[in-house]
């Protein structure tokens, strides 16, 4: 079905917006939306669905703005989400569900929030701090740029259950790959001056049972010597790895054993879980020469990260100034260039 209307509507008195929803659980089909809609309720894609935004030119849209309720907002997407447009599409919120995007135009496709996985078959695709906790499959000869930002990309979901015993990075990465996606969003990569999420400021899902958190990215080490982490608040518990080593886990007030770094990029891993009501974390950081600080944004800086890389002869793949973080669990080919 090729829709060439304006899907439109806001708001009413009492509170509820227009929504798209793409076919019915049972069936499947394709609907191609070719105008720019102008709809402020969530858009929702069944599995064995397919919803195209576009149809190879420069129109055609979907609302990110609304919320369909606890484990779902902006998209949910079971099925397939096709952008085909030839100039370039941004999709600025999370992509909820176990669907995947595929990037089926001529131009290019940004993902600056997360989703379960994208294939690029045509264009271009620019990840600009997203998390893609499914596979990023590039194929055709195509180019995907990863770009990176300030303080850490974060994630956020409700577990099966609490894990409070996560001693190693490989544990901690397996225990995400194995959550529940539908209920995961990505929280915007932190423009304090410090990282500090206590209890009283807001992270999604405050008040739930399992609630988890994972901040990934790069701390910068200004100089050589010795530091040391400490988590003067981590409810209910916390862990920090650095280069792949965790330096401490436990709850309020634990901190590492200091340790050795060389000046430059290291990768930072910040766990936080909670078995039930408000949760947060605070993180502080002694550094060579420097009393007590909590830690600065200024020395944490993020790419993006994805859960496994896989992509053709003649695809390409940018890493611009950043770090990529690939949770692979399993054997897979990458036969085309990395570069920077």
């Amino acid at each position: 079905l090729i829709y060439d209307q304006v899907i439109g509507g806001v708001a009413n008195l009492v509170g509820f917006n227009t929504n798209l929803v793409i076919g019915q659980p049972g069936q499947s089909g394709t609907v191609i939306l070719t105008r720019d809609n102008t709809y402020t309720g969530y858009t929702f894609i069944n599995s064995n669905n397919t919803l195209q935004v576009g149809n190879g030119g420069t129109s055609g849209s979907i609302s990110q703005s609304g919320i369909l309720g606890a484990g779902y907002g902006y998209v949910t997407n079971y099925g397939i989400l096709s952008i085909n447009r030839s100039d370039t599409y941004y999709l600025t919120n999370g992509i909820y569900g176990t669907g995947r995007i595929s990037q089926d135009g001529s131009g290019t496709l940004v993902i600056k929030g997360n989703a379960n996985g994208v294939t690029v078959n045509a264009g271009s695709l620019i990840l600009s701090n997203g998390v893609l906790n499914g596979a990023l499959i590039i194929t055709n000869g195509t180019t995907v740029t990863v770009i990176g930002g300030p303080g850490l990309v974060g994630e956020f979901f409700v577990a099966a259950g609490y894990s409070n015993n996560i001693t190693t990075l490989a544990g901690l990465q397996s225990f995400f790959a194995s959550a529940n996606a539908n209920a995961l969003m990505l929280g915007v990569p932190y423009n304090s001056t410090t990282f500090e999420y206590p209890s009283t400021t807001f992270l999604p899902n405050q008040g739930v049972n399992n609630a988890v958190g994972r901040w990934q990215g790069v701390f910068n080490a200004p100089t050589n010597g010795i530091y040391v982490f400490n988590m003067p608040a981590a409810d209910d518990y916390g862990a920090i790895f650095i280069d792949g080593v965790r330096v401490t886990s436990g709850g309020n007030g634990v901190g590492s054993t200091p340790f050795t770094l060389t000046a430059g990029a290291h990768s930072i891993v910040i766990y936080n879980a909670n078995s039930g009501g408000p949760y947060g974390i605070s993180v502080d950081l002694i550094r060579p020469g420097a009393a007590l600080e909590r830690l600065p944004t200024s020395l944490l800086s993020s790419g993006s990260a994805i859960g496994s890389l896989s992509g053709d002869a003649g695809s390409r793949l940018i890493l611009s100034n950043t770090v990529l973080l690939i949770s692979q669990t399993n054997d897979g080919v990458f036969a085309g260039v990395i570069t920077d």
